[in-house]
């Protein structure tokens, strides 16, 4: 017998424009999968916005919340709607999550010490409440070491200035120069550390050697698009979300939990910044540094004392001197940190790991690693799985230090670090690029990729959403060139008074100062349409929930692209509306119930973007109608956060933002240089990240649609023709003859292309040889795989890989 429940619908009103606020949003639809199901409502927002049109008529059950507007706090209160707070701001008298910051001061300066720095300074703009904790708990657990902590003396700032603002420039460089060195500096978040490494470049003054800069927040699109790149404490965004969500799963169900949890921090992540080694003796220097190198390929203390040139009494001895633990602790110290990331980030077994890490033994490691932490390996695996990547699987990378060099014939010495002065001049660009949506983020992955290929450039930019106001430092901001991605026609004229430079990335605006770069429509609906024709469908709808200009000119190649096929579009009319509503507003709801019922099926729906494919998925959930299996859901934009935490996953097209931002900032370098662009250019997509919200196989014919499925999940194993045929019971013509007719092509076809796609994904994503991708794919032999990929794609694997290679993740390997 059939059982009714009802679902919760959970409001979260936080940031999407920071990497916090987006793990928050991760660990909340973990819990939700867990322990739901639940329906998770949410926009692309930052932290500082204003309150949502759609809260005061909003229906729901629970709210989560994490904002700085005392306007959006007075209307969560007046909901009488359970609700956890997450700025950590004691205003509203609710239960809230907050960050340790106790914990997250100890692990900085614990980190720094093992540097073996030994000068220690603390960098914040603001004077507020969580940059003051962070404060109080880093100087504390300096001064439990013994040392001082000198802490740069912050002006009252007025409320939206950039940290940038060149008001405060002479104020941190005489305090930068006043500092003695080397120094390690606590940054209150990655945005301070990010302007103390630019003021730091200005100066001259070299990082790490000098000053080891170490930021709060772990964002990579701040990080990760700096040179060098910076280390970051990582405040586990996602386990924050995880706990949050218990709590209000509490609150919902009547009970009453305890008022305030404390998450503390995940890690520190160790980059550029702060990857030195500061020790007086060059002997002990050089045995750190190898044993941080080759400590988990089973180095021991005799060969360490061999590649230093010392006996392993003399080498202990100073060890213990300089850093005041022995050389054996230090071994087994990097051991237990990378076995502790590789249980936090993979799937691997106890004893892969244990393996990995240098130990001889699964049980060696096990005792070794309960000694240390003070818990097993599973037990530590099951406390940091909340704050798990929500991403696919992927292969952990191997360790630098896998192998050995051979032993050395001599002694070397470490030589001292010299710097070269450089009189060029750093060009000065401005970013106004919302951080809300991952596609503005990989634009600036993207820039920033091209500024280290052709700069160095000195990048400016802030968090913020493509609805953000104009800033009011604008006008007293100078530099060299601008681009720019934002719905306001004010800041638009703003930046076209200051006759810099300038490109515009805004799909729906032509500015004749900015020649426009923008995503190619006609091929989102090509493949789009292509993509559902392979699904098997017949019938093909087009969703958005606004009534924008983009938005006709996408549904119209849509349209075009299924017109070509001799196939129609069912359109679903937005109503015109003078201001921006949510997605989760419930003012449509009535009207796109009834369209949703009118349609055929099955049908495949293709959206305006991901936020809007995520709230067809929601209706379709209330009305009880089955994702994929009677509508196929296809988004655009291949956001994470919104793809990824939802249920059914959905399926979206990938834009290729990085090559976008990567073309941008090769158009503005021409502008700033004199030179005349080519024009308007339009970038395809990447590819189609196929997900649950798509995976149907809609053909009346029973066995063609049991082989296709058969293909899609082991073409990649091996399989041919005869095994599939085998598998639904028919002989290899006759499947071939069914084939032919539902699908257009054979089913030999159908296993190549199914491979040569995941190898495209392979060769764009990851760093595996072409030879281990062509064995992952099911092709037993290179030559023929190089072959076939030649045939298909009209380019060989690597000439394929260089050209995606602009798209690729910006992480920098680093020893």
């Amino acid at each position: 017998m059939s059982r009714s429940f009802h679902v919760p619908r959970v409001l979260l009103l936080v940031e999407t424009s920071r990497a916090y606020g987006r793990g928050i949003v991760e660990g909340v639809a973990r819990y939700a999968l867990e322990n739901g199901p639940w329906s998770i409502q949410f926009e692309e927002r930052s932290l500082e916005s204003s309150p949502p049109e759609g809260l005061k008529p909003w229906r729901g059950d629970g709210i989560i919340s994490r904002t700085v507007s005392s306007k959006t706090a007075s209307l969560l209160s007046a909901t009488k709607l359970p609700l956890v707070e997450l700025f950590g701001y004691p205003r509203i008298g609710c239960a809230q999550v907050w960050t340790e910051s106790l914990t997250g001061g100890r692990m900085v300066a614990e980190h720094f010490l093992n540097c073996g720095l030994r000068e220690f300074a603390y960098f914040a703009y603001e004077n507020t409440w969580w940059t003051e904790n962070y404060r109080e708990s880093f100087c504390q657990a300096l001064e439990e070491k013994g040392y001082l902590c000198r802490v740069y003396p912050s002006p009252s700032t007025p409320r939206g200035m950039p940290l940038w603002h060149e008001r405060y420039r002479s104020r941190v460089i005489g305090w930068l120069r006043s500092l003695p060195y080397p120094v390690g500096i606590l940054a209150a978040g990655d945005p301070h550390a990010v302007r103390l490494l630019d003021i730091c470049r200005e100066l001259n003054v070299a990082v790490p050697e000098e000053v080891a800069i170490l930021g709060i927040g772990n964002d990579p699109v701040l990080c990760e698009t700096v040179h060098p790149t910076i280390s970051s404490l990582d405040v586990d965004g996602q386990r924050v979300g995880y706990e949050a969500a218990k709590l209000l799963d509490r609150k919902m169900s009547g009970q009453r939990p305890k008022d305030v949890v404390y998450v503390p921090p995940s890690h520190v992540a160790v980059r550029q910044s702060t990857d030195l080694l500061v020790i007086e003796d060059a002997d002990v220097a050089q045995a750190a540094r190898f044993i941080r190198r080759f400590a988990c390929s089973g180095v021991n203390i005799d060969r360490v004392a061999l590649e230093v040139g010392l006996s392993r009494r003399v080498m202990e001895r100073r060890f213990r001197q300089y850093l005041g633990r022995s050389p054996k602790t230090e071994i087994m110290r990097i051991r237990i940190e990378r076995a502790k990331t590789l249980l936090s980030q993979t799937d691997q077994t106890n004893a892969a790991i244990a393996r990995q890490c240098g130990f001889p033994s699964p049980v060696y490691f096990s005792k070794a690693f309960r000694r240390e932490v003070g818990m097993t390996p599973n037990a530590y695996r099951r406390m940091r799985r909340i704050s798990r990547d929500f991403g696919e699987a992927a292969e952990d990378p191997s360790h630098a230090g896998s192998f050995l060099p051979p032993p050395p014939r001599r002694v070397r010495r470490i030589q001292k670090f010299s710097r070269i002065s450089r009189k060029r001049r750093v060009p000065r660009i401005l970013l106004l690029i919302e951080t809300s949506r991952v596609y503005g983020r990989k634009l600036v992955e993207g820039i920033a990729r091209y500024a280290w290929e052709n700069g160095p450039w000195s990048i400016h930019f802030e968090e913020r959403g493509l609805d953000s106001s104009p800033p009011a430092w604008l006008k007293e901001w100078w530099g060299d060139g601008i681009i720019v991605r934002s719905t306001k026609m004010k800041l638009v004229r703003l930046l076209r008074a200051t006759r810099l430079p300038m490109v515009d990335l805004f799909a729906d605006r032509r500015i004749d100062s900015a020649p426009e770069i923008r995503p190619d429509m006609n091929s989102q609906a090509q493949m789009a349409v292509e993509h559902f024709l392979r699904c098997g469908l017949r019938h093909f709808a087009y969703f958005t929930f606004e009534d924008a200009s983009w938005t006709k000119r996408h549904r119209t190649a849509y349209c075009e692209a299924l017109a070509e096929q001799g196939l129609a579009c069912h359109g679903y009319d937005a109503p015109a509306t003078k201001k921006t509503v949510p997605v989760w507003h419930e003012q449509q709801r009535p009207r796109l119930v009834q369209w949703l019922r009118s349609l055929p099926r099955p049908i495949g729906i293709f959206t305006a973007g991901d936020p809007h494919a995520s709230r067809l998925l929601d209706v379709c959930r209330e009305l009880k109608i089955a994702v994929p299996e009677e509508l196929a859901i296809l988004g655009v934009g291949n956001d994470p956060v919104i793809c990824e935490t939802v249920q059914p996953t959905l399926s979206s097209l990938d834009l290729d933002a990085r090559s976008i931002g990567f073309e941008t900032a090769k158009l503005l370098d021409r502008k700033m240089k004199g030179k005349r662009s080519a024009g308007a250019v339009s970038i395809p997509p990447s590819h189609i990240a196929v997900r649950q919200s798509t995976n149907i196989v809609a053909i009346r014919d029973s066995s063609v649609a049991q082989a296709m499925r058969f293909i899609r999940e082991f073409a990649c194993s091996g399989i041919g023709v005869t095994r599939v045929a085998r598998e639904v019971g028919l002989s290899s013509a006759v499947l071939e003859r069914r084939f032919q007719k539902h699908l257009g092509h054979s089913p030999k076809a159908e296993i190549m292309r199914i491979r040569i796609e995941h190898a495209k994904t392979l060769l764009s994503q990851t760093d595996q040889t072409t030879k281990s991708i062509a064995h992952k794919c099911g092709f037993h032999r290179l030559a023929y795989f190089i072959n076939a990929f030649r045939n298909k794609v009209g380019l060989t694997p690597n000439a394929y890989r260089r050209m995606r290679r602009i798209s690729r993740d910006l992480r920098e390997s680093v020893e």
